[in-house]
């Protein structure tokens, strides 16, 4: 019996020390900073966002509410880690989202510098109109978007968190969400082929508008917050 037990630990001890050898970054802000992070404030002509971490979760917020637009606004935050980083590549990024009125939608960038103007990236979205996805950026069909290479209904209610899981692995592509307060699906929820980029690092967490072009695109302000970050090596989930 004793041995048997001691087997159990050793094998839950050594698990876990492969899990924490295979993460790159983690932060649950916890300590209320956000040192590490890059605030874009892509929003300053609009009035800019207001970033706090102070309460234990990175908050966004738009100073301002925004008029109707037709075409996509929004602003974030990048992984600082993340840029330039090759093992950003192929990795698994886990955290919690939570979007806090109804013209909030979510982004997380990855494998290229939505910073830069013009930049290329793989973008996985939540969209009241649309679902879960994930598209291209840049978009082809310009301002109005580009159409998602896989798709998935769901619905994030207001205030509420949820857990998210994006695998970059090679091609492969995939997206799970869940509420947090809910047990984890056994599968993502959508999974999908793509061959650009594949050579692009970089990690960034986006709030954007519901434009006029989409059912409720009438403005309002942005506002959401994520937390609980874990980027493993890999991209396999």
């Amino acid at each position: 019996m004793v041995n048997a037990l001691t087997g159990t630990l050793v094998l839950a001890v050594a698990a876990s020390v492969a899990a924490l050898s295979n993460a790159l970054f983690t932060d649950d802000f916890s300590d209320g900073d956000t040192a590490g992070w890059i605030e874009v404030n892509a929003l300053a002509p609009l009035g800019g966002t207001a970033y706090d971490a102070s309460g234990g979760r990175y908050d966004m917020t738009s100073n301002a509410s925004l008029p109707p637009l037709p075409f996509y606004v929004g602003d974030g935050v990048f992984l600082a880690d993340s840029i330039g980083n090759r093992d950003y590549r192929n990795c698994a990024v886990r955290f919690t989202v939570r979007v806090n009125n109804e013209s909030t939608n979510f982004q997380f960038a990855g494998r290229g510098n939505p910073e830069t103007p013009g930049a290329s990236y793989i973008a996985f979205n939540y969209q009241r109109e649309l679902g879960i996805f994930i598209n291209v950026i840049p978009e082809t069909g310009g301002a109005s978007g580009n159409p998602p290479i896989a798709q998935a209904p769901f619905e994030f209610e207001v205030g509420r968190d949820y857990t998210v899981l994006v695998s970059m692995h090679g091609e492969k592509l995939s997206m799970k969400v869940w509420a947090a307060d809910q047990p984890e699906p056994r599968r993502p929820q959508i999974a999908t082929h793509e061959s650009r980029f594949q050579h692009q690092s970089g990690a960034a967490f986006i709030m954007y508008n519901q434009p006029t072009f989409q059912p409720g695109g009438n403005g309002g302000s942005l506002s959401a917050s994520f937390d609980n970050v874990v980027v493993t090596r890999g991209g396999r989930p």
